[in-house]
């Protein structure tokens, strides 16, 4: 006597096997997944470094920090911070290639930027989310806070 039918057995195998698929499956997604985060952190570094190396607060401003603000509006502020936030990474990818490429060129890299340099710098440019709230009220270099008062006792 079989305690479970052929029928039941092969119900339980297909579901096994189902199970099986979607826990493989999804341990090469999360690993694809993994690498692709490792790969953008990795663009983003290499941005940030770009950015320091070619010394882009000369002229811009990030967090009200940096240059004189005269650098080309990049998100419609003079100050960088926030740029993330405004526009996505096609947007950044296009004025960067426009305005290095194209006609009024800006000379901003000794040498041409290679696909992965822009693809670096449009990285980093768009995790500058939110700029702080007196950066982006004033537009302008932030000042320290004024000095607490002393008390009168």
């Amino acid at each position: 006597m079989q305690f479970w039918s052929t029928q039941v057995r092969q119900r339980v195998r297909l579901t096994l096997m189902l199970l099986a698929i979607v826990l493989f499956s999804g341990g090469i997604i999360s690993s694809a997944r993994a690498q692709n985060t490792k790969q953008v952190q990795q663009q983003i570094a290499a941005g940030k470094k770009i950015f320091d190396e070619v010394n882009c607060l000369m002229c811009h401003l990030l967090n009200g920090e940096g240059g004189d603000g005269k650098g080309h509006p990049l998100n419609n502020s003079k100050d960088l911070a926030g740029v993330g936030s405004r526009r996505d990474q096609a947007d950044l990818r296009q004025w960067l290639k426009k305005h290095l490429f194209e006609e009024p060129r800006i000379d901003m890299f000794e040498e041409d930027p290679t696909d992965a340099d822009i693809e670096a710098l449009v990285q980093y440019l768009s995790i500058l989310k939110t700029p702080p709230a007196d950066a982006a009220a004033s537009g302008s270099k932030t000042s320290s806070p004024p000095p607490a008062k002393k008390s009168g006792k």
